[in-house]
């Protein structure tokens, strides 16, 4: 079959196909943030992502979220305006000629390494801010006025407070009996109602360490007796709710930005922080002088924290 495309027609008959590629990603990638964050689209340079009743209610359209019948109690709200990020992709001359029909190329970009290299430097932009979220949680400021991770995070309707910070201001290595502590901690945290959250009933948790406290993790969610000893007793840790895979992220490492090697967090993996995420309609390309394609991708993305009862921080030295 002969070549459909020319110098005249290149960027007619790509820029859809690119557009495409770029959707496909998106769609199947599986980027480090995701076990972490859940991710939503909209179509919107600002959106509201809301609580109620002390559970992350995020609608996929960014609308507010009203009270339903049950009139539950309405949580805080973020607001945000989404940061452009961009991205270029080029298709040398002697690439878009050798194809025969434009819809090729998403067979030749369909190679996972391919695209993730052509999009990697979006993914790593969330994966930063993500990261952030964990290794600076002691200064940064959620939708309840306090730091992510506080002993003072106040009810809305009352004057009494909670604590998602495992014994504040003081150091509490990975071991086997903070790690119950932190769970039962966990266990009793209300929602915004002052109701038991039941958190460990609901939903996941799961550890999340450095690489430096990769191994120590792994004993202490895996181990069948009680970790560290020769005690014939289970491990009750896994019985409580805590998931037997902790998750390693080199990002939490101080090589990486991260706040220190031996921090660690109990999460509930998409409760607290969303990728609001959108595709920019208004790309560009072009031919430059070598008869090379030239595709500028936009989209607007942002990470929120949401719910900080999703989020529970050990300062680990």
């Amino acid at each position: 079959m002969a070549n459909t495309m020319t110098i005249q027609n290149v960027q007619d008959l790509l820029d859809p196909n690119m557009e495409q590629i770029f959707y496909n990603y998106m769609a199947v990638n599986k980027p480090f943030w995701s076990r972490i964050a859940k991710r939503t689209t909209t179509s919107k340079y600002n959106s509201e992502i809301s609580m109620i009743s002390g559970l992350p209610v995020a609608s996929e359209t960014q609308l507010y979220q009203k009270p339903g019948v049950l009139a539950p109690t309405q949580g805080y709200s973020q607001s945000q305006t989404q940061k452009k990020v961009s991205f270029e992709v080029i298709v040398y001359e002697e690439m878009w000629r050798f194809v025969n029909e434009p819809g090729d190329l998403l067979a030749m970009f369909g190679d996972n390494r391919t695209t993730s290299a052509m999009f990697r430097p979006i993914d790593s932009y969330i994966d930063n801010a993500v990261a952030k979220m964990f290794t600076h949680g002691e200064s940064l400021t959620g939708p309840d006025a306090v730091y992510y991770a506080s002993a003072s995070h106040p009810l809305p309707d009352s004057s009494n407070e909670w604590s998602n910070y495992l014994a504040s201001g003081s150091a509490r290595p990975l071991q086997e009996s903070y790690v119950k502590d932190m769970l039962t901690l966990i266990n009793q945290c209300p929602d915004l109602s002052g109701e038991p959250a039941e958190l460990l009933d609901r939903f996941p948790a799961q550890m999340l360490v450095s690489p430096a406290n990769q191994q120590l993790a792994m004993r202490i969610c895996q181990s069948v007796g009680m970790p560290g000893t020769a005690n014939n007793d289970i491990n009750a840790l896994p019985e409580m709710g805590l998931s037997r895979t902790p998750l390693v992220w080199s990002r939490l490492d101080s090589a990486f930005k991260g706040s220190n090697n031996v921090d660690w967090w109990i999460f509930f993996p998409q409760v607290s922080i969303y990728v609001v995420f959108g595709v920019d309609p208004f790309n560009k390309s072009w031919v430059d002088n070598d008869d090379n394609y030239h595709f500028v991708g936009k989209c607007f993305v942002d990470v929120i924290f949401v719910e900080p009862r999703g989020y529970w921080f050990a300062d680990g030295a």
